[in-house]
């Protein structure tokens, strides 16, 4: 078959959750993230997991996990500038 561009026809792909929703999470849950889904992200984040995987399976949103990744980094990487430099003698 052919559309009227003169191209095929394409039935749509199936979304990953099984419905015509666009994907969705089919009951989204708005609040605190549990303790244990938080644990369970730190587990799969250690195993270099992508985000978008990691939010898939867990079922948190993909708006939210870049927050809370970048929170764990903040807290375990400290900030240590070191020694400062010294300026050449000559400026």
């Amino acid at each position: 078959m052919s559309s009227a561009t003169g191209g095929p026809t394409r039935a749509p792909r199936p979304s990953a959750a099984g419905g015509a929703t666009g994907g969705s999470s089919p009951t989204p849950q708005r609040g605190p993230v549990p303790d244990d889904t938080k644990n369970l992200i730190r587990r799969l984040l250690g195993e270099r997991m992508s985000l978008r995987g990691i939010a898939r399976v867990t079922g948190v949103s993909r708006s939210w996990l870049p927050g809370f990744v970048n929170a764990l980094l903040r807290e375990s990487t400290p900030h240590h500038p070191g020694p400062l430099k010294k300026s050449p003698a000559g400026s």
